[in-house]
């Protein structure tokens, strides 16, 4: 990578595309990712604004409704706004069903905004009255007092002033006996505090167009859907986002999870050039951050640009320029970007096209072994099990959270931002880890290992375990009883307030009285629940 064709001084950049003679197979592979959307019939289908669709899927979502599951509503009436015909009745009568959803669910101010939209979209006049009674219901609510709680999602403390992203209790540091930069404590920090919010550099949705913003990757929005495709809706605050006007009209598929990882490439590429006047700036702040010492750490992380500087320097592997699927994907990817006119003007020179190649292939790096991906189980047409990719996120805190087997925090995924939250108390001076893998924490400790790339040196690893007297004092607590008892993985979806709270502050207790015991079973079940309730409340599922 990065590599040129000679040491002269204008030399150009490698051309990946033509190298390692795969420029057949990167032909092939290209042609059967654009024709995709012929193949399947259903594609095309979905691709079209329809009137039709948008009828089917209204009646589908009031199904939903009439159940009282208001968010499957929600997602339904989304896909209806999707294929709604531009200036017809179904975008207002959408919009004015979601706000019902909106008005059951309790959230007045998104009720009163979809009622707006309903009303500048064609919604029928005879049924206005009904709409302006939900209204005069919602204001009634706001004077009332009423106001949406989502302090569940703020940083415990003080944004740092260079590090927004993270709490003013930590810094970013090196620690004797390690290289790389990691995340210290520089005050006492309590158990469940929230130490740092990772705002994605790069978000990436690739099914289920009706959940989330196509930017921002937030739900439960007002989403308005793209006045050309099918595929996409925007919250008001993406909407002058430049993204999706470049990337509307290629989605490679909707149904191929290969085909996600083109488009996280696309979004990843675009990302990065709205950060620029043009393509020879773009270079000189590209080449000059690949050049630069990964291990240094950043003087601040406070806007895209400084974010950008840090992505690129996640790459800690060499790619392999002769790896056939590599190649192809840089390839595959290189020949889209150059459908988009504006793309194909900006980078019209060879030199701006070279670095474009090595730049997609800098990018493919960072993104396989940086980028967290949420999939989600389901059974295909043919009854067995697969699963699809829903969304994935690259953020730039993730490289200073060391892992650990019996970590200290825990890193929670919501709506594409990541929260890092103490599992244990952390004394000042102390460095905060997390574990990179997801297995159960009460599994024994060789378990990790069969995983883990990592030479993990804990007390779990290190089979270090608390005496007997601590033992039998955990076990033995009350609180352990009614943690212990619980069935977290199959209660988390229905639990009702009232029990998530008892279970909240048994844990908290717990970890708070224990919080010097070494790594034991009990322990990593009350983690085990602990951090599924942590999960619970960021997500806002209770």
């Amino acid at each position: 990578m990065w590599q040129k064709e000679s040491k002269h001084k204008n030399s150009l950049y490698t051309n990946l595309c033509a190298a390692n003679g795969f420029g057949k197979e990167s032909d092939e592979m290209y042609k059967e990712v654009r024709s995709e959307i012929n193949v399947h019939k259903k594609v095309k289908f979905h691709y079209t604004k329809c009137n039709k669709m948008a009828l089917k899927k209204q009646k589908s979502a009031k199904v939903y409704f009439e159940n009282g599951e208001w968010e499957l509503a929600i997602l339904v009436y989304n896909e209806s706004l999707c294929f709604a015909e531009n200036g017809t009745k179904y975008l207002g009568i959408s919009y004015a069903n979601r706000s019902a959803c909106f008005y059951n669910l309790k959230m007045y101010d998104k009720c009163l905004v979809d009622i707006e939209l309903a009303t500048q979209n064609n919604y029928p006049k005879h049924l206005i009255p009904a709409l302006e009674k939900r209204k005069m219901n919602c204001l009634e609510h706001i004077v009332n007092g009423w106001k949406l709680d989502e302090s569940r999602l703020n940083l415990n403390y003080t944004r740092d002033e260079k590090f927004p992203d993270l709490a003013n209790t930590v810094k970013i540091e090196k620690i004797a006996d390690k290289d790389d930069p990691t995340v210290v404590a520089k005050q006492k920090i309590d158990v469940g505090e929230i130490v740092a919010v990772d705002k994605a550099f790069c978000k990436t949705l690739f099914a289920i167009y009706g959940w989330k913003c196509n930017i921002c990757l937030k739900s439960n929005l007002n989403l308005m859907p793209c006045q050309r495709c099918t595929v996409t809706m925007i919250c008001r605050d993406c909407k002058d986002n430049n993204l999706h006007k470049y990337e509307c009209g290629i989605k490679t598929s909707l149904y191929s999870n290969s085909n996600n990882y083109l488009m996280q490439e696309l979004r990843t590429f675009f990302t990065a050039m709205d950060l620029f006047a043009n393509v020879d700036e773009m270079m000189t702040f590209v080449e000059q951050s690949v050049n630069t010492d990964p291990l240094e750490i950043p003087t601040a992380l406070d806007d895209n640009r400084s974010k950008y500087r840090a992505f690129l320097q996640q790459t800690a592997f060499e790619p392999d320029t002769k790896d056939k699927k590599f190649i192809q994907t840089v390839c595959c990817v290189y020949k889209i970007l150059l459908e988009i006119p504006k793309i194909s003007l900006m980078f019209s020179t060879k030199k701006h096209r070279r670095f474009m190649m090595h730049l997609i292939g800098h990018h493919v790096q960072v993104n396989l072994h940086q980028s967290y991906v949420f999939k989600e189980d389901f059974v295909n047409e043919n009854g067995d099990k697969d699963h699809r990719i829903l969304y994935s996120q690259v953020g730039v805190l993730l490289r200073y959270f060391n892992h650990r087997c019996s970590p200290n925090v825990y890193a929670i995924d919501c709506d594409g931002d990541t929260y890092y939250c103490a599992l244990r108390p952390i004394q000042p001076g102390q460095e905060l880890f997390i574990s990179y893998y997801c297995f159960h924490w009460d599994l024994p400790p060789e378990w990790p290992h069969k995983f883990s790339k990592h030479n993990c040196k804990c007390e779990r690893c290190e089979w270090r375990k608390p005496t007997t007297d601590e033992l039998i004092q955990i076990a033995d607590d009350p609180d352990f009883d009614i943690v212990n008892d619980s069935n977290i993985e199959s209660e988390i979806k229905s639990i009702d307030k009232a029990k998530f709270d008892i279970l909240m502050e048994s844990c908290i207790r717990l970890l708070k009285k224990y919080d010097r015991i070494l790594w034991c079973k009990q322990l990593a079940v009350v983690i085990t629940v602990y951090a599924a309730l942590l999960t619970a409340n960021i997500r806002g599922l209770v």
